[in-house]
């Protein structure tokens, strides 16, 4: 179905009107000279949890009666319509009746627990990056000055996260990726299994110095279990030293 000359005509007019009374409505509410009621911004969620709040405490001492409501969306939304009153964008508007200044300026940096640099290393270049784990931002891939971003990303074979949500990304950077800390003192099945095996070999072996030293210690005018108890406390003595280090985290 398509519009007809005569159509199209009042539709091109009905969003003149449109637009007027947008545009009264802005100048109506910007003549109250009383700083209250609502004001609403249009901002990314990664910026509204980690930026915003913050720029605003200074603000709200200043005009304690104005209400501040954050609108997240990755569209761009139309100020005109007033479904904002105003947008923090990451580029100048285009729109010629929108006023814009710029606020601040914002950098690309990548980010790792330190535990997960102890295990995997820090990437040097960007080569060395295709050799690490990396968590994806989506919301980056629709800026055009972040597209060397989305390059790596492309070609990278082990991207183990993504979310378009910037809490989402931090939360799994500090746990959903971080290399689990080995808990001091837990047995796992292969180091019981291991320790059972040892504790055999070095009864055997006590056995075996039972069995040979005792016509020696006679000979010797020794006790018969001289070198056997020798043996014991030498053997405890490697136990005790192997339960200490091993309850030490050389990691901290």
């Amino acid at each position: 179905m398509r519009l007809t000359p005569a159509g199209k005509l009042i539709f091109s007019q009905a969003a003149d009107m449109e637009a007027s009374a947008a545009g009264i409505e802005r100048q109506l509410a910007g003549a109250d000279s009383e700083m209250t009621g609502l004001v609403r911004i249009s901002i990314t969620e990664g910026l509204a949890t980690l930026w915003l709040p913050p720029k605003l405490v200074e603000f709200q001492r200043e005009h304690p009666h104005i209400m501040i409501e954050t609108v997240c969306k990755d569209r761009v939304v139309d100020l005109a319509m007033r479904e904002a009153d105003i947008a923090v964008r990451y580029a100048r508007p285009s729109e010629p009746k929108l006023v814009a200044k710029k606020v601040g300026a914002m950098d690309l940096h990548l980010f790792a627990t330190k535990s997960y640099v102890r295990v995997f290393g820090t990437p040097e270049s960007i080569d060395d990056l295709y050799r690490h784990r990396l968590v994806d931002h989506t919301a980056l891939h629709m800026n055009p000055g972040w597209m060397p971003w989305t390059d790596i990303i492309q070609r990278h074979n082990a991207v183990v996260y993504r979310s378009n949500s910037s809490a989402s990304v931090v939360s799994a950077v500090r746990s959903t990726i971080r290399p689990s800390k080995p808990v001091v003192g837990a047995w796992g099945t292969a180091q019981v299994t291991l320790l059972v095996l040892v504790a055999l070999l070095n009864l055997i072996g006590l056995a075996m110095v039972l069995s040979a030293s005792s016509v020696s210690s006679l000979y010797e005018q020794l006790d018969t279990w001289h070198y056997f108890t020798r043996q014991t406390i030498w053997l405890g003595i490697g136990i005790a030293v192997l339960l200490f280090t091993r309850a030490v985290d050389y990691r901290s």
